[in-house]
């Protein structure tokens, strides 16, 4: 193995010609940045989860580690770090300058999902759990980025997506309310 091997590089294959062929799959799932605020706004959060899911499917393709993918996601306070990380190491292999820090975005990500706990309106701080998932999003777009993979953007809102948001969105706003009534004046 040579000094500048890259585990998270695109597989590639010479065509001839200098013609290179790359892999398609993206390294992490990603989604486009207004599309992950509306459907994390809209889904009160369970976007995030999904986020998590196809994040460390893809993690468990290339790792040896057996892991259970759903538990990672479902219980993403715990192991957000790891992901992150996962993210920011893959970010530093392809020489990206400013990678991720994935302490202080995994602290701040758990503070916020934690933040549920305090009393109204402070409590309300839990629907801005997916500012640091959405830093890590934007790093994890950068990583699929610096390979050869033909990627989708993923910034349109598809069929269910707008399921979501047709339901989502009056919760949303439910919930909103519901917070600033209970704020004494």
């Amino acid at each position: 193995m040579s000094d500048n091997y890259n585990p998270y590089q695109t597989p590639t294959t010479d065509l001839g010609d200098g013609l290179v062929a790359a892999n398609t799959e993206a390294l992490f799932f990603t989604t486009g940045t207004a599309k992950f605020i509306t459907m994390s706004v809209c889904t009160l959060g369970l976007y995030q989860v999904y986020w998590f899911y196809r994040n460390w499917a893809l993690i468990q393709k290339r790792s040896p580690q057996k892991m259970v993918v759903w538990a990672r996601s479902l219980f993403s306070v715990i192991y957000c770090y790891a992901c992150f990380r996962e993210i920011a190491n893959a970010a530093k292999a392809a020489g990206l300058p400013g990678p991720l820090q994935a302490g202080p975005v995994a602290t701040l990500y758990i503070l916020l999902q934690l933040s549920s706990r305090l009393p109204d309106p402070y409590g309300a701080a839990v629907f801005l759990g997916f500012v640091p998932v959405l830093i890590a999003n934007r790093a994890a777009m950068d990583v699929n980025a610096s390979t050869r993979a033909i990627l989708d953007p993923n910034t349109a809102l598809a069929g269910w997506n707008w399921v979501a948001v047709a339901l989502g969105a009056p919760l949303f706003a439910l919930a909103i309310a519901g917070i600033m009534i209970g704020v004494p004046h």
